[in-house]
């Protein structure tokens, strides 16, 4: 009203503006400002001094802390602007600083700090593009400087309506921090990454870590990446986390005091890097390197990427016959794991036999530069007692063994290997019956099934495991390359057919049982293995002999698997078309098939009751009631 319109309007910087954080304090524009003289100017041949004082003085009444400084601020950004480094006492916004996150007059302020060392906080810049003088110098309304170049930046971060206090959801930080993020385009660099959780894990624990629970990008950290000193899910409460550099002291993980590694902290069923230094495949595992290497934060930190399995070799390695036992993920792959395909899924198309059926179990071999005794690089190991139960290793005698073949090859990521044998593995084995005499008549009347054998007949049966020995990356396995196809035993070393029911040639060389299938067409894989197989084998036969060709597995998940899969096909009909298994079972303890139609009426059916088509008795197991 006086004349002076163009007078910018300003708050005070005090308390009562800018708020009472740090108690009540107050300035008053002559604080800082002589409207009668141009200070700076004067002092330093300058034309930007807007009026402040060349020696401020400031007396606190809250602090009792008196400070008297020599400022230069001769230009809104650059050298002698607002803040542009130090002497930090010098700088008209840091000169009266104390207890700021940023700026204060000893260059102490915590988020000044990275990994300890000093490095700024928009220095050089003009303050007033986020702290307007017209808001008391708070941060409020304005155009911050890169690279936060929009007015209303805090709604990046925070939930717009909700206190600043309320935990930044990991919405905000993916607005930057994914390739769709809808802030993805103003900061292309920001990096793509994913939480550490089970949702990006490998699924075997549940967890979840949100951006928030290790950063704090509000308030600076002496850490670097904005890590926070404490984490909330640290196994050891109240750890002080220490990551001041990528590598070596003060890493990801660099060995003792573990619960002060951000890797470490949290972790206490890991296989390397516990909190408590207890990892069962070793603590020291590439300690003082850069984790992210190999677990990189764009997946989430499992294993995948640029590192871990697949940096040093394929995965599998494309050599041998790695790609037949191994067809599935990176993912998947677990060095000392004896999953297998029905592990991963119910239905497969390709085998997923994990690392650790061929190699060592213990995390620890690996890389321990032990090679294999042909020289290849990679440690074999078919037989270990401390195999889980139930696994195709446990399944393996302790005579399991590799040999190497006698040239050495590379791949090439330069990993050394041999086309050598594997010799009594149970993945390349079958079970071989004979019997250890002649399988006497049925003795007892009135003959009824079922049948009374003195001595019973299965105590003549005699089971052994007969292993094959396929080479390397050489044998290229059909399916009789570890059983028969079709599996058949023979007079003498079997007696009337019995403990194998798939086929028989008999005393007088005539083929019997499910494959001559009473003359009509033999009876396929797929009847009763229908989960296993789908597709019927080309086959040819006569009197005295049958041959069938291979047969695609249609789900991997059934076939060596430990387990003998028997499911019945109830869609396909047999002799005349019209009969079908429906309702048909096997009980796989008692071996005994029950409502199989081609039994006609009868109790269960053993699997290797014996048969001989000249003693009526035995063939009355099947036509009893006709």
């Amino acid at each position: 009203p006086y004349g002076f319109g163009s007078a910018p309007n300003v708050k005070m910087h005090s308390s009562t503006v800018v708020g009472a954080k740090y108690g009540s304090w107050d300035t008053s524009c002559t604080t800082c400002h002589n409207p009668h003289q141009q200070e700076q100017n004067l002092a330093y041949k300058t034309t930007y001094g807007k009026y402040i004082k060349e020696y401020i003085c400031l007396d606190n009444p809250v602090t009792g802390l008196n400070i008297q400084e020599f400022v230069k601020f001769t230009a809104a950004t650059g050298t002698g602007s607002f803040a542009d480094g130090a002497p930090h006492n010098e700088n008209v916004c840091e000169m009266c600083h104390t207890q700021t996150n940023h700026h204060r007059r000893d260059g102490s302020a915590p988020g000044d700090l990275t990994g300890g060392n000093y490095t700024g906080h928009n220095d050089n810049s003009d303050c007033t593009s986020c702290h307007p003088h017209n808001e008391g110098f708070k941060p409020a309304g304005g155009t911050p400087p890169p690279p936060h170049d929009t007015i209303n930046n805090c709604s990046y971060c925070h939930v717009d309506g909700q206190p600043y206090t309320t935990t930044i959801p990991d919405s905000k930080c993916e607005q930057c921090h994914t390739a769709t993020g809808a802030l993805k385009a103003s900061y292309p660099t920001a990096p793509d990454v994913k939480t550490h959780s089970s949702a990006n894990g490998s699924g075997k624990y549940i967890y979840n870590n949100t951006c928030v629970g290790c950063h704090d990008p509000m308030h600076a950290q002496t850490n670097l990446k904005a890590v926070r000193s404490t984490l909330a899910g640290s196994a050891i409460p109240g750890s002080n986390i220490v990551f001041t550099s990528l590598t070596g002291a003060g890493s990801f993980a660099n060995g003792t005091p573990y619960n002060q590694n951000v890797c470490e902290t949290c972790h206490t069923m890991t296989n390397h890097h516990q909190s408590d230094g207890t990892a069962p495949g070793g603590q020291s595992h590439n300690d003082g390197t850069n984790c992210t290497g190999c677990h990189p934060h764009g997946e989430g930190f499992k294993p995948s990427g640029g590192g871990a399995c697949g940096s040093c070799h394929g995965v599998p390695p494309a050599t041998g016959t790695h790609l037949k036992h191994f067809g599935g993920t990176i993912e998947q792959a677990s060095y000392g794991s004896t999953a297998i395909t029905q592990d991963a899924a119910s239905q497969g198309t390709v085998y997923i036999m994990n690392c650790g059926n061929c190699h060592p179990i213990d995390a620890s071999k690996h890389m321990n530069s032990v090679p294999n005794s042909g020289g290849g690089s990679a440690e074999i190991e078919l037989y270990n007692p401390n195999a889980p139960a139930g696994s195709l290793k446990a399944l393996n005698p302790p005579n399991a063994a590799y040999t190497p073949g006698t040239s050495t090859y590379a791949d090439g990521n330069g990993m050394l290997y041999t086309m050598g044998t594997c010799s009594n593995v149970y993945c390349h084995s079958y079970t071989k019956v004979t019997t250890s005499g002649v399988v006497p008549f049925p003795t007892v009347p009135p003959y009824l099934p079922p049948l009374v054998y003195d001595p019973p007949w299965e105590s003549l049966v005699v089971k052994t495991t007969e292993y094959k020995t396929p080479a390397w990356g050489v044998d290229s396995l059909g399916c009789n390359g570890c059983h028969g196809n079709p599996p058949m035993t023979a007079y003498p070393t079997v007696s009337a057919g019995a403990g194998n029911s798939h086929g028989w040639t008999d005393d007088f060389g005539f083929i019997s049982l499910h494959v001559w299938n009473m003359g009509f067409a033999p009876l396929q894989c797929s009847t009763c293995h229908s989960d296993t197989v789908k597709a019927d084998a080309a086959w040819s036969r006569t009197e005295y002999s049958i041959v069938f060709g291979n047969v695609p597995i249609y789900n991997t998940a059934k076939h060596v698997n430990g387990k003998k899969d028997v499911a019945f096909t109830l869609t396909k009909g047999f002799y005349s078309g019209n009969v079908k298994l429906t309702g048909a079972t096997f009980d796989p303890v008692t071996k005994n098939c029950s409502n199989v139609i081609c039994h006609g009426p009868q109790t269960p059916v053993k699997w290797g009751t014996p048969y001989r088509s000249w003693n009526g008795y035995e063939c009355d197991v099947c036509h009893q009631g006709f």
